[in-house]
């Protein structure tokens, strides 16, 4: 587990691509710009594979520095906040979340789970306005809260990704 994370926080630094500020705010809004950045970038591969112009080993390339840079800002997110909170006001209320396409663990149609992943990527681009909101006031109850959301909707990504892995490895199968 160790090397797990050592290798994603590797992966994370790596996405930075400049110093680590030494001042927790600092780190903050460094890993929040990391953030949207790699979320435009897996976006963007997802929709190139989408289009045919490039392969879904990409796309999980992509997500692994993408979930790499969540979980380390997830990590920073909860280095800098305090109390338990459970809801962002008003987030609840965002159409995106009220109105997500989720896949159950037995679906096969891989159309369900492209639309669910497109569904998720509005969730993330909901959460970085939410988060820009949170770290500009400097709310520490809600970096707690929006350290949830972030791993909550990081696992469910990871499981579409992994049913995109197990549909390439079965067609390299035969």
């Amino acid at each position: 587990m160790d090397e797990y994370r050592a290798y994603h926080k590797e992966l994370a630094l790596t996405a930075l691509g400049e110093q680590l500020s030494d001042i927790p705010m600092g780190r903050l809004i460094q890993f929040q710009n990391v953030f949207e950045k790699e979320l435009d970038k897996f976006k963007g591969t997802y929709l190139e594979y989408r289009n045919g112009k490039t392969t879904v080993e990409a796309v999980i390339d992509e997500y692994e520095r993408f979930c790499a840079v969540v979980e380390y800002f997830d990590n920073i997110l909860k280095e800098n906040s305090e109390d338990d909170k459970y809801e962002i006001p008003g987030l609840a209320d965002e159409d995106v979340f009220a109105n997500c396409v989720t896949v159950d663990v037995d679906e096969t149609d891989i159309n369900k789970y492209y639309e669910s992943l497109e569904y998720i990527f509005r969730c993330f681009e909901c959460l970085v306005r939410y988060a820009r909101k949170i770290i500009d006031k400097n709310d520490k109850t809600l970096m707690n809260v929006l350290s949830f959301e972030l791993g909550l909707h990081n696992v469910y990504t990871n499981g579409l990704i992994e049913f995109f892995r197990e549909q390439n490895k079965n067609a390299s199968d035969m």
